[in-house]
């Protein structure tokens, strides 16, 4: 009986009804225990999540290096140092989509992963080799060395996928999609959409409405996954999206200018 009256006090305030020292949940310790406590929703948890990565988009947005792709004054060296380390970054990365994909539950988000592991071979890493080794994608194109960012990144995403619970696996994926698209967007509108800019073609790629709607559904299966999860659960997403959003960071840093 103590115990019960305990919880109940304890959760009281939580119910935000009247004044003075507050109500009595009766039943806060049954909802707990019962599962029937109501989560956020997508729409929430995708709000919760962009706006706390907030100060790690503003510190993307501040970059020299993205200033110099958004007005082609960043040297071509460093755009191809840059893009030598994508094509590492997306080789794997397209690993781990199709990770995501044998995990799935359902057949509509394995042909989703799939696709989008097809997609950074067939779109990006093709678009990568032109600029990088113009027979096309070979060796040449993985001949760099990866720099300390490159394989954090890598690192983290392999982790995940090992651990095999494919919602944290593919709450640690969501980043690549939606800063990216966010980024890309953002850049394409300050070059004016100029063809004759030096970066058009990477710029065009990330602006594309393909990767929008791809970036669109990717947020809608994660949010969904995180709304019927459990907290613990719903935590470990979290934490993976936000160890994701950082490591997007220093990999934009990364490039020297």
């Amino acid at each position: 009986m103590r115990s019960w009256l305990r919880e109940s006090i304890a959760a009281g305030a939580g119910l935000q009804v009247g004044s003075g020292h507050g109500p009595v949940s009766h039943f806060a310790g049954l909802w707990r225990r019962g599962g029937l406590e109501a989560g956020p929703g997508r729409a929430a948890i995708a709000a919760e999540w962009w706006s706390s990565i907030a100060p790690i988009r503003t510190a993307i947005d501040d970059l020299p290096f993205l200033h110099g792709l958004a007005d082609g004054t960043l040297p071509e060296a460093s755009f191809r140092w840059y893009l030598a380390q994508d094509a590492l970054y997306l080789r794997d990365y397209a690993r781990t989509l199709a990770e995501a994909a044998r995990l799935a539950p359902d057949s509509a988000e394995q042909a989703f992963w799939a696709h989008s592991a097809e997609q950074s071979v067939i779109g990006e890493l093709q678009l990568h080799a032109s600029l990088l080794s113009p027979e096309g994608i070979g060796a040449a194109t993985f001949r760099a060395d990866p720099a300390p960012a490159t394989v954090a990144y890598l690192d983290h995403l392999r982790g995940t996928a090992f651990d095999g619970d494919y919602r944290v696996l593919i709450a640690a994926l969501l980043p690549c999609f939606w800063i990216y698209a966010d980024v890309g967007t953002r850049l394409h509108a300050q070059a004016g959409g100029d063809p004759a800019h030096p970066f058009a073609s990477w710029l065009d790629e990330y602006a594309d409405p393909r990767f929008a709607e791809a970036t669109e559904e990717a947020i809608r299966i994660v949010t969904a996954h995180a709304a019927a999860a459990d907290a613990h659960t719903r935590e470990r997403m979290r934490t993976a999206f936000l160890r994701s959003s950082e490591h997007e960071r220093a990999f934009f840093a990364a490039a020297v200018l």
